[in-house]
């Protein structure tokens, strides 16, 4: 039968998706017909198909539901919401009032951090990720209670992070500092991420280098590599004296991410997804701003097993280089990549419903 199309299961020249049948799974076809033609089980005989009455418990992290009207906007202080964390990524995902993540996209946020003790502050817009389905269907179409970012339920993940430009950084007290946050999507909490760091000079040169992190992390460029510093770049590499053009004592690069393998005490997955964003500070502030992206990996939100998601199991990440992504639109499922809920510090979560 069509995709879309239901048929007429109960014979009574009504087509069933003009009858406003139940469909729990979101395939277009009411749940008695997948029960009656077997692609459904339903062993206690209630009328509802087994794979939708999984008990999704909320896995790793906390998990607060809030309702939005059309054109409503909510701001939280993350450490209201999880108190019990000092600092992390959060997303948020539409749902349905069974609880169910829905596609609707028509959602936007932002992430504010005011850090008191520092006298800095910086705002980075969430990643948005669109849903395919059409508004209002379930997006767990595996029913694994995952988030999964494969191009069926959300777009992908980016298959490589590129950052345009990164300062010097000054390996004594120096007035510039900057810290990379970095977000593993393949694997879960259970998995430790490699990370390939392709570093570039103001004249070319190449310089490779790796890091290591489990599911979350915040750090120093300096503590990836000393190719990072000002000392390096300046007396250790052919740079170019003239640039930057008109500060002749800053040295500048820039720099691309990619996963390689990412490793739990039970299973491999090589190619993993990754995303992050660079933070830098100086003089008593700070800025931020995500990468720019290219090509498509698949990730996950968010396994909390040592074998990851159903989708990983052969331990290989499908990708398509060649299909580049465009964020910066409304989503179904937005991804902040930090909070902070430090001593001092105010982080502000906020998401829209622009529809």
């Amino acid at each position: 039968m069509e995709s879309g199309f239901s048929g007429d299961c109960d014979r009574n020249g009504v087509p069933d998706e003009c009858e406003g049948y139940a469909d729990c799974n979101g395939n277009r076809v009411p749940d008695f017909c997948d029960i009656l033609d077997g692609t459904s089980e339903d062993l206690d005989g209630d009328g509802v198909p087994d794979e939708c009455q999984n008990d999704c418990s909320p896995g790793p992290g906390v998990s607060r539901y809030e309702f939005l009207t059309p054109g409503d906007t909510y701001s939280v202080v993350s450490a209201t919401h999880a108190p019990e964390y000092e600092e992390g990524f959060a997303f948020v995902s539409a749902a349905n009032k069974q609880g169910d993540a829905v596609a609707h996209n028509h959602l936007i946020g932002t992430l504010v951090i005011m850090d008191g003790m520092e006298s800095f502050d910086y705002q980075v817009n969430a990643v948005s990720f669109r849903s395919p389905l059409a508004d209002g269907l379930r997006t767990d179409l595996d029913f694994d209670c995952h988030l999964d970012l494969n191009g069926l339920e959300y777009e992908m993940a980016p298959d490589e992070l590129l950052v345009p430009r990164f300062i010097g950084q000054n390996m004594g007290a120096g007035l510039t500092s900057a810290t990379l946050v970095l977000v593993g999507l393949s694997g879960g909490t259970e998995f430790d991420t490699n990370v390939d760091f392709l570093l570039y000079n103001d004249n070319e040169e190449v310089f490779s280098t790796q890091h290591t992190f489990r599911s979350w992390a915040k750090v120093r460029l300096l503590d990836i590599s000393g190719a990072f510093s000002h000392e390096f770049l300046r007396f250790f590499t052919d740079q170019d004296p003239e640039e930057v053009l008109g500060d002749p004592d800053a040295e500048a690069g820039w720099f691309s991410m990619q996963g390689r393998v990412a490793n739990s005490s039970a299973a491999s997955i090589y190619d993993p997804a990754i995303y992050g964003f660079l933070i830098e500070r100086g003089g008593g502030t700070g800025a931020a701003s995500p990468p720019f992206e290219q090509g498509s990996r698949t990730g996950h939100l968010l396994p909390g097993d040592v074998l990851g998601d159903n989708e990983e199991a052969r331990g290989v990440n499908p990708n398509d280089p060649t299909s580049n992504v465009h964020r910066r639109s409304t989503g179904s499922l937005l991804l902040y990549p930090e909070f902070d809920n430090h001593a001092g510090v105010l982080c502000i979560l906020t998401v829209t419903n622009v529809g």
